[in-house]
């Protein structure tokens, strides 16, 4: 089954794996700080719960709108 927190998590899994690659570089001003990391995370959490905000807005409409009364 399809968790709808699947994309956001294969994302932020992503992002983590970069900035474990990040560190391991000799040169420790290179990369992300904590600040960008939060914001860049934060970022993704805006669209990923605008797009399930939209995503219910639409799934409801469409519910609402089935027809279930017998004569047709």
């Amino acid at each position: 089954m399809f968790n709808e927190l699947t994309p956001l998590k294969i994302m932020f899994d992503g992002l983590v794996a970069r900035f474990n690659e990040l560190r391991k570089v000799e040169n420790r001003e290179t990369g992300a700080s904590t600040v960008e990391f939060v914001l860049i995370v934060g970022g993704i959490a805006v669209i990923v719960l605008a797009a399930l905000a939209i995503f219910k807005v639409k799934i409801l409409d469409a519910a609402n709108n089935i027809n279930v009364s017998p004569n047709q």
